[in-house]
């Protein structure tokens, strides 16, 4: 039998579906253990998750990355479909943020660009 660790097995899934769908752009990620109350629970079990951090770069120089995060609960581990689909999702989301703001550059701000909300994967 061998020991796991999630933070490294989520990252590889994590990574490989930045670098499918990134199409050049310089993205980073991040996975952290989290543990803590679900937001607007008081008392209960703790939520056991990790959290996956990905940034794109700024394409202003000195100004902070674009981020976006999502959650994985500890029951969906083994959800590797569901980790790299909701990857892609936040790369598309970034990469439409970041267009969005060289055309804004281009053009003028017409409408200033939102980040993607959060994302969760939860047990059922």
């Amino acid at each position: 039998m061998t020991a796991t660790c999630h933070t490294t097995r989520i990252g590889g899934w994590v990574a490989d579906a930045i670098s499918t769908a990134c199409m050049g752009q310089d993205f980073g990620y991040d996975v952290r253990f989290d543990a803590g109350r679900p937001i607007g629970v008081n008392g209960g079990p703790l939520m056991i998750a990790y959290t996956v951090i990905i940034t794109l770069r700024h394409p202003l120089l000195g100004q902070p990355p674009f981020a976006g995060n999502f959650t994985v609960a500890v029951e969906k581990l083994e959800d590797e479909a569901g980790i790299r689909a909701i990857t892609q999702h936040a790369v598309m989301e970034l990469g439409k943020l970041h267009k969005a703001t060289i055309d804004g550059i281009k053009n003028g701000p017409a409408v200033k660009a939102q980040p993607p909300p959060p994302g969760i994967i939860r047990g059922n």
